[in-house]
């Protein structure tokens, strides 16, 4: 199957297009048209960083994607030339016979020929979490049955889980249901091959050049797009305002010196503190187990305010673990705890009856458990969960020493099983206590003589097996199958279907074993963390069965009225039946809806975005795929998720932990209050260069020109306020030291002549102003990166919580040593522009300096005061961002 995923994809063609990009592509043309190739080849560079890094990002993200996909490329068993041959899925052609068994994964679409005993798992097609029963011989007379009810059919990416048979295969690759799916979704994300290349270029510039407006993108991307068009438009301002000065006599030193201020006021290194901002978040969230797969995502996921999630295989683990077993002496066993459901040494394991106290054990071992009831009823009960059942559960390792701990970390880790996840829960419990059917054939138990597989019409399974004190057979099934066939009386029976009812009512799936009841629970997977956002559950699986998840994972609190419950829970047939006006009229949208299709899903979150929600859906399936692709953000599951819900998604967690999509969020707010401080630190220095060249208009050199200064090469009022404030600060600094130096020494109208052309004896002292002023204006620079790490805390006591005193500040930047070692690099970088001969005078118009050192220490001790002088009013009057941890992340970074 051909697919975008399989091949590298150049990050080039879907570089981002915004309006920070076309200005800075405006600055680097501007900049060689006047013969400044300095300031034009470091823009150049940053664009060229830009698309490396974003290249470097998606190419990683893709290869991780493709060790993913590859786990999942099976191969299957073909009768071929009267041979069973084993083949690569890629290789199956329509009308190959494939044989299928118990844990295979089916490769292709396929009509059954025959079958025996044959379920197969469509979760990942249907959403349905319990296995369907397939049969041969079942002949559909309607064409439009639904894909769930196709009950003589197989599907491509389902696996078998109990039985065995033959099929023919029907359709392959991007023919079969699934393949079906993929090329719808596939085809919204590209155009036609047969569209004109004028029709392409018209659609592509009209994409683009509605996200370079900001009207199309992620929360960021707009507010960025935005915040550039502005500053391009204060730009043109202040080139209108050079040129008014100058009566519009634009020519020469006019023309140069209007183009210098409208640079000034770009961030040129903002793009690329951005591109490093959003890698650094990328790999913290690959670290936390989330794979980026789409950086637009990556800027958005800071903003979710809801999550809806699909249950099987997210919410829950799609496996079963055997919570609960009753006996009729009232004896009750509990699983607790159980961090694998297929491993025995998992979880503690408790029981209660009448006559006894409670007692408990944690992780028990399969040679030794003492402490367990002790009655022959239970060892009756674990022989007939052991061995009425197909499934097989092992630990490809050793199992621990009897000596050993039961808490011992030399335990199994990895467990495997195969079978009906039913079954496996059943045969996991077994093996607890040291019964599982393999040991239990190595001891009394002898051959099996007999199997009624388990049948839809009669809802039980019966196995005979020879005993060393005769035949015995053991049967399992659905309570109200083998009640009636008990020998017991009518008040025995309805204590038993009562506590069964019960059950029931509690979520579990519940089961009967002959002769002693037992029952068996649904999956629980692990709990969601909803700290910061608004979580909806969307299934498959029936309404009691999603309410009893939803209040077990904390989707739904347990104190709530049972009339709250009915508000927040609801049937997908009802939620169907909804207008989008009656949707948009409830007080709020439902917390679970069960049953749901795909289009169900797809309401649901249109629903969430007409209430200006940012919805994040997480899923697993090939049902769940439409709506992981209309989400604001897709995240599908790594390890049981589909092909094709990878395929859709914008980002995949690679251990399917829920938990994940917390870690994740908060990263994303982290790096929301990232961009901020970045965005403060830049623009100060773009407000102090405008403020020294406006002013810089009013200084007349010998000739009676204006002088040509030295240039350097989301958004809050707060933020506004305090760009305003500190450029204020540093252009007013800057200034003092330019003129402290041109007017202390040389006194009034001593500023040379040609000092923009090259250096001559009489622009010595505008050198050396030029010099002090550099260095100023970089030292401020580079101690304002420690000062933005908070909006209102004081540099000397930045993290109160762990330091004090008047040393605390030494403890604050070293910190955070990457900050530290780039405002070390910082200041050494400013030496050699002022000391190195030739380029100093030549290139960067400098001479060397010696007591103006004074100056520049006087300037920065000057500006740390106003700066925190400025801090402290505003703590003092609770202005701007408040001293607290905004999004679950502290602003001090």
């Amino acid at each position: 199957m051909d697919s975008p995923s399989t091949r590298p994809q150049l990050a080039s063609s879907e570089m981002d297009l915004t309006s920070l990009t076309v200005v800075l592509v405006l600055v680097m043309i501007l900049s060689f048209c006047i013969d400044d190739y300095i300031e034009g080849s470091v823009v150049a560079a940053v664009i060229l960083f830009n698309i490396v890094v974003g290249f470097q990002q998606d190419y990683k993200a893709e290869s991780q994607m493709q060790q993913l996909l590859s786990l999942a490329s099976p191969t299957c068993r073909v009768i071929r030339e009267g041979q069973v041959q084993e083949v690569k899925s890629e290789i199956i052609v329509v009308g190959d016979v494939i044989c299928i068994s118990v844990g295979d994964i089916v490769a292709a679409d396929a009509r059954l020929l025959d079958g025996i005993n044959l379920s197969a798992e469509e979760a990942n097609l249907t959403g349905e979490s319990v296995p369907i029963s397939k049969h041969a011989e079942r002949v559909l007379d309607a064409e439009d049955v639904p894909l769930g009810d196709r009950i003589n059919m197989i599907y491509s990416s389902t696996a078998i889980t109990r039985g065995r048979g033959t099929a023919v295969v029907t359709s392959t690759g991007m023919s079969t249901e699934v393949g079906k799916i993929a090329g719808m979704l596939r085809s919204k994300k590209t155009v036609d091959a047969g569209t004109p290349l004028s029709r392409r270029a018209a659609l592509w510039f009209k994409a683009k050049g509605r996200s370079v407006l900001g009207f199309d993108g992620t929360p960021l991307q707009t507010k960025l797009s935005i915040f550039a068009l502005m500053l391009f438009a204060f730009a043109i301002v202040l080139v209108l305002i050079v040129f008014a000065t100058a009566k519009f006599d634009v020519k020469g030193q006019t023309l140069l010196y209007g183009i210098c201020v409208g640079v000034a006021v770009i961030p040129e290194s903002l793009i690329a503190v951005l591109t490093l901002t959003f890698t650094v978040a990328a790999r913290a969230m690959s670290r936390g187990n989330v794979i980026v797969r789409n950086k637009a995502a990556l800027q958005a996921v800071g903003g979710v305010t809801n999550i809806c999630s699909d249950k099987t295989g997210t919410l829950t683990q799609g496996r079963m673990v055997m919570r609960k077993a009753w006996l009729p002496d009232d004896t009750e066993i509990f699983v607790k705890d159980t961090m694998d459901p297929y491993d025995p040494f998992s979880g503690k394991v408790s029981w209660s009856s009448a006559s006894a106290t409670s007692s408990s054990r944690s992780t028990p071992t399969i040679e030794k458990a003492p402490e367990r009831p002790d009655c022959s009823e239970f060892n009756t009960f674990l022989d007939a969960i052991a061995l009425c059942n197909n499934a097989t559960v092992s630990d490809g390792k050793n199992a621990a020493d009897d000596s050993a701990s039961v808490t011992t970390a030399a335990l199994p880790t990895s467990w495997l099983a195969v079978g009906e996840p039913t079954e496996i829960a059943l045969q996991v419990f077994a093996t607890r206590f040291g019964r599982s059917k393999p040991e239990l054939l190595q001891g009394k138990i002898g051959r099996l003589l007999t199997e009624f597989p388990f049948d839809s019409s009669c809802k039980r399974m019966s196995v005979v097996y020879e005993h060393s004190t005769g035949t015995r057979m053991f049967a399992k099934g659905a309570p109200e199958a083998i009640l009636p066939l008990l020998s017991e009386t009518d008040e025995v029976k309805a204590l038993v279907m009562a506590k069964a009812d019960e059950l029931a009512s509690e979520g579990f799936r519940v089961l009967c074993v002959a002769h002693k009841p037992m029952e068996a629970s649904g999956s629980i997977g692990e709990r969601a963390d909803a700290e910061c956002v608004s979580v909806h559950m969307v299934t498959g699986d029936h309404i009691k069965t999603a309410t009893s998840i939803a209040f077990e994972v904390g989707i739904l609190s347990k104190d709530l009225p049972p009339e709250e419950v009915r508000a927040l829970v609801m049937a997908a047939s009802d939620f169907d039946k909804l207008t989008d006006a009656e949707i948009d009229a409830m007080k709020s949208l439902p917390l679970v809806i069960a049953r749901c299709s795909p289009m169900t899903k797809v309401r649901m979150i249109e629903a969430m975005r007409r209430r200006k929600a940012f919805c994040v859906m997480t899923g697993d399936g090939v049902n769940d795929s439409p709506a992981l692709k209309q989400a604001d953000i897709g995240i599908a599951m790594g390890l049981r998720g589909s092909d094709v819900a990878k395929e859709a998604s914008d980002m995949v967690l690679t251990d399917d932990n829920f938990a994940s999509i917390v870690t994740a969020i908060k990263e994303g707010r982290r790096l929301f209050d990232n961009v901020q401080k970045f965005l403060l630190h830049l623009l100060i220095s773009n407000i102090a260069q405008v403020i020294l060249l406006l002013i810089g208009l009013a200084f007349k050199d010998n000739e009676g020109s204006s002088v040509f200064p030295f240039r350097g090469g989301v958004f809050t009022m707060d933020l506004i306020r305090d760009k305003m404030i500190y450029g204020f600060y540093m252009g007013s600094l800057c200034l003092a030291a330019f003129t402290s130096v041109a007017y202390g020494v040389a006194g009034p109208n001593q500023l040379g002549e040609g000092c923009n052309d090259g250096y001559n004896d009489s622009c010595a002292v505008v050198f050396r102003a030029r010099s002090t002023t550099y260095a100023t204006l970089s030292f401020l620079l580079l101690v304002t990166a420690w000062e933005a790490k908070h909006f209102t805390r004081s540099l000397f006591a930045m993290n109160p919580e762990l330091w004090t005193g008047p040393t605390s500040v030494f403890k604050t930047v070293w910190r955070n040593r990457t900050l530290f070692w780039a405002v070390v690099v910082g200041f050494l970088s400013t030496f050699p522009v002022i000391y190195i001969p030739v380029v100093n005078r030549a290139v960067f118009k400098h001479d060397m300096i010696t007591w103006e050192w004074g100056i520049v220490a006087a300037c920065v001790v000057t500006y740390l005061a106003l700066v925190e002088a400025w801090k402290a009013v505003k703590r003092r009057f609770g202005l701007g961002i408040p001293d607290r941890v905004s999004s679950g992340v502290k602003q001090d970074a």
